[in-house]
């Protein structure tokens, strides 16, 4: 994405490979500052958690080892923990006795 975004730029000479990682670390700090922000009102901080472990597992998956399947798995889980932190909260309302 980062490469089709320069290139359109007209940027595609330069290699982004020493940027790669600082790029996308400052995203995920930004993705899990938006999960944290408000925890209390929504779901607690169990979506947060999972978030900073599932960006801990993508940055060492892919910048400590390489291995293409533990990205996939650590950027599902990123998926899923912003898809909790998003899904309604389900609010019981007492019914009235009716006689």
């Amino acid at each position: 994405a980062y490469t089709a975004l320069l290139s359109s730029a007209g940027v595609g000479f330069v290699s982004y490979t020493p940027y790669l990682m600082p790029a996308t670390a400052v995203f995920l700090l930004i993705a899990l500052w938006a999960l944290a922000y408000r925890a209390e009102t929504r779901h607690g901080y169990g979506p947060f958690l999972l978030a900073a472990l599932s960006a801990i597992g993508l940055l060492v998956s892919k910048f400590a080892f390489g291995f293409e399947p533990g990205v996939y798995l650590a950027a599902s889980l990123l998926f899923g923990a912003s898809t909790w932190n998003i899904w309604p909260l389900r609010r019981s309302f007492e019914q009235p006795n009716v006689l």
